[in-house]
C-alpha cells in the first residue's frame, strides 16, 4: 500500500507544480513544538534570527536586476493604489531534514532558518515574471539567497458537514488576484510579543495568524473555530513561495459558512466567490476515492480522477485555477488523513522519498 501513497504524492507534486519541503506527521499543536505518537514522532526547531543579516535576503550581484525590485513596486502601486503597501515578513533562508529510526519509532527533525523580508522585497523577486531565472543564484548550496521568499500560509478549513473552503480572490489584489487559493495570508513579525522567548512568539504568531486570517476573510467567530494544527510546508516550483499549512475545524456547516461570508467583514471583499470541496469522509477514500471525492484529488493535483464525462467547464476548480501551494497545502491535509487512518506507516522507504534533501 505504501509504494501506492508515494507514487500519488509523488504525481500530485508533479502535475500540481508545487514540492512538500516539511510534512508534520503527526500535525503539531500550539502547545509544543514536538510531538510523538506510537511508530512517529516529529520535531520542529525554529531558529530565528530577525535582526541580523545572517537569514536575510543578499543582494543581487546585478545592480540593474537589484534596481528592478524597485521598479515593479512602484509599477504595482500605480496598479493596486491603497490595496499594496509594505511591511515586514518573515523569510525562509534554508530547512535542514534529519531521520532515524529507533526501537521501531521513527524521529523526524526538521530545523527552519527564519529571518526577516518585506513586501516590496517578496513583489520584487518571487513575484516578478520569470523570478527564477532572474534571481536564482549560481552559488553552490544557495540558489534562493537573491530571493524574497517571505512565508505565507494556508488554512484548511473543514466544515462541520465534511467540506473544505476555497476562494476565489478578487482581481484587486496584489497576489494570486482572480485564482482561486485557500483562506490565508502572512504571519507578520510585528505582531510577535516581546515578552516572551522569540522562537516562542515566532511559533505562536504562525498559528494565530492563520486563525486571524481564515476568521477575517470569511467572518467567522473565532470562537466557532479550532485551533491550527500545524501539517507542513510546501512551495511552489514557479517561483519557490514557500508557505505552511494547517488544519482547523470549525462547527458551522457549509451554508453557514457561507452565509457569514455574504455579510460582509473585515476581510471578505478579498474574495469574490466562495466554493466548498467535498473531503472523503470514510478512510476508504483515501486511496480508492469514488467521484463524489475526485473534486478533491484533483485540487491536490491528482488529475484524471473525475469521470470521463465530467468536463473542467462545469467546476470552478479545474486544475489551472488554483494557486499551486495552496494545492500543496491540501495534499498535506490528504497526507495527515492517511496518517491518522494508519495508511501511511513510517518506514524507511516512505521517508526516504518525504525526506529528500531540501536546496539551501
Amino acid at each position: 500500500m505504501e509504494p501506492g501513497v508515494v507514487d500519488l504524492v509523488r504525481r500530485a507534486e508533479k502535475e500540481g507544480r508545487y514540492e512538500l519541503l516539511v510534512f508534520c506527521t503527526p500535525g503539531l499543536q500550539r502547545s509544543c513544538l514536538s510531538r510523538a505518537v506510537a511508530g512517529a514522532s516529529v520535531d520542529l526547531v525554529l531558529e530565528v534570527d530577525m535582526e541580523g543579516d545572517h537569514f536575510a535576503r543578499r543582494p543581487h550581484p546585478s545592480e540593474h536586476v537589484e534596481a528592478s525590485i524597485e521598479a515593479r513596486w512602484v509599477e504595482q502601486q500605480k496598479v493596486l493604489g491603497d490595496n499594496l503597501w509594505n511591511a515586514s515578513k518573515f523569510r525562509l533562508n534554508a530547512i535542514r531534514v534529519s531521520c532515524r529510526h529507533e526501537q521501531g519509532v521513527v524521529h523526524r527533525t526538521f530545523h527552519l532558518e527564519v529571518g526577516a523580508t518585506d513586501y516590496r522585497a517578496h513583489q520584487g523577486t518571487t513575484l516578478a515574471p520569470n523570478a527564477l531565472k532572474a534571481f536564482r543564484s549560481a552559488e553552490r548550496g544557495a540558489p534562493w539567497c537573491h530571493l524574497a521568499n517571505a512565508i505565507g500560509n494556508a488554512a484548511i478549513l473543514e466544515t462541520a458537514d465534511g467540506k473544505i473552503v476555497c476562494q476565489r480572490r478578487s482581481s484587486r489584489l496584489g497576489e494570486a488576484s482572480g485564482r482561486w487559493v485557500l483562506p490565508g495570508g502572512h504571519p507578520e513579525p510585528s505582531n510577535v510579543a516581546t515578552s516572551i522567548d522569540v522562537t516562542q512568539g515566532v511559533w505562536q504568531e504562525f498559528l494565530d495568524a492563520v486563525k486571524s486570517e481564515l476568521c477575517d476573510e470569511l467572518n467567522l467567530p473565532t470562537c466557532r473555530v479550532s485551533d491550527p494544527v500545524f501539517l507542513g510546508l510546501v512551495r511552489r516550483k514557479v517561483d519557490w513561495r514557500p508557505t505552511y499549512a494547517c488544519w482547523c475545524t470549525t462547527s458551522l456547516t457549509s451554508t453557514e459558512v457561507e452565509y457569514l461570508w455574504m455579510q460582509g467583514g473585515k476581510d471578505t471583499g478579498e474574495s469574490t466567490m466562495l466554493y466548498f470541496l467535498k473531503i472523503p469522509a470514510h478512510d476508504d477514500d483515501l486511496l480508492f476515492p469514488t467521484d463524489s471525492y475526485a473534486m478533491f484529488f484533483e485540487a491536490c493535483g491528482l488529475r484524471g480522477q473525475r469521470a470521463e464525462h465530467e468536463t473542467d467547464q462545469r467546476s470552478p476548480l479545474f486544475p489551472n485555477e488554483m494557486v499551486e501551494d495552496h494545492r500543496g497545502a491540501l495534499c498535506l491535509y490528504w497526507i495527515q488523513r492517511l496518517f491518522v487512518a494508519e495508511l501511511l506507516p513510517m518506514s524507511h522507504d516512505v521517508c526516504e522519498y518525504f525526506l529528500r534533501p531540501i536546496p539551501k
